[in-house]
């Protein structure tokens, strides 16, 4: 589950997400854009939802990104 997938199932907003890990909303928008988010971050973000953090991140996505 991505992060954008995990609010829609959460019924949660970015701007909501964004305060509880205290971040702008519009720091959090660029960092889901870019998919920068930190492993801090995320870890951060699956607290917020009350979800596993391996469910946030596509990690295969991750390696064919870094790999190419």
């Amino acid at each position: 589950m991505r992060i954008k997938q995990a609010l829609k199932a959460e019924g949660r907003s970015q701007r909501w997400v964004a305060a509880q890990i205290g971040m702008s909303e519009a720091t959090f928008r660029r960092k889901l854009a870019d998919d920068s988010f930190t492993a801090t971050q995320f870890v951060q973000i699956a607290s917020a939802l009350k979800i596993d953090v391996a469910s946030l991140h596509d990690f295969n996505s991750a390696d064919a990104k870094a790999a190419a």
